[in-house]
């Protein structure tokens, strides 16, 4: 085989790897339908992600969401198609371009609620978890206020107005929640329903795999130059 056609293999696998890494459809059943206290059960490779939350905010098979909008909606107890593609709510809310980068703020008060952080600064579960989705909100500009407490810690943190920005980090994502037609969906008609957060860490599997592909690549480049 000639050095071009092992390059070329090499190229096609380090490609299929790195789309193997970056999968990231899914589903998953929500439930609940008090502010502050939606869940979300991941089926599939989406359970990883429960290794990431603190107990009381994850179970063996679920963990706290927070909505990105206020005016989609799911209903408890059914399933969703998920659809991970970054730190965007796509559709509906206040945002009339339809696609709407979450803020600093929201990140920074999802991660801390959900790894058990914030819980020196409120202590009730429920009381908390309300105040941050409502704060979350305001945020996101779904509506007029947020806690006063809670925005005084962000303040504290990243100076007036500075958790009003785009956030760029990658471990609070969006899930951009759409209707599922199998079994167990919604019924309901149209097709996006409330986005979602989630606490997600990107699965190692196929980076880990895209960066062999590469090594062995360059192995072969450096034999067929020894040879």
């Amino acid at each position: 085989m000639r050095l071009k056609s092992k390059l070329l293999g090499c190229a096609v696998l380090a490609a299929v790897t790195a789309s193997s890494a970056l999968a990231d459809s899914y589903t998953l059943i929500m439930s609940g339908s008090q502010t502050g206290s939606y869940w979300a059960t991941p089926e599939g490779q989406l359970t990883d992600v429960l290794a990431n939350y603190a107990a009381p905010y994850r179970t063996d098979t679920s963990y706290l969401s927070m909505c990105v909008e206020k005016d989609e909606y799911f209903w408890s107890g059914k399933r969703y198609n998920g659809s991970i593609t970054g730190t965007t709510a796509d559709g509906g809310g206040a945002d009339n371009t339809g696609i709407d980068p979450i803020s600093v703020g929201t990140a920074y008060l999802y991660k801390q609620l959900v790894t058990g952080t914030l819980s020196g600064l409120l202590n009730n579960l429920s009381d908390l978890s309300a105040r941050v989705q409502n704060t979350i909100w305001f945020l996101e500009g779904e509506q007029g206020a947020g806690d006063a407490t809670l925005l005084a810690h962000l303040g504290s943190v990243f100076g007036q107005g500075g958790y009003l920005g785009n956030y760029a980090g990658d471990e609070v994502k969006v899930i951009n929640l759409t209707k599922f037609d199998g079994g167990g969906g919604d019924g309901q008609a149209n097709w996006n329903r409330q986005d979602q957060l989630v606490l997600h860490s990107v699965p190692d599997g196929g980076a880990t795999v895209a960066m062999l592909a590469a090594s062995l690549c360059a192995l072969v480049v450096v034999r067929r130059r020894r040879a």
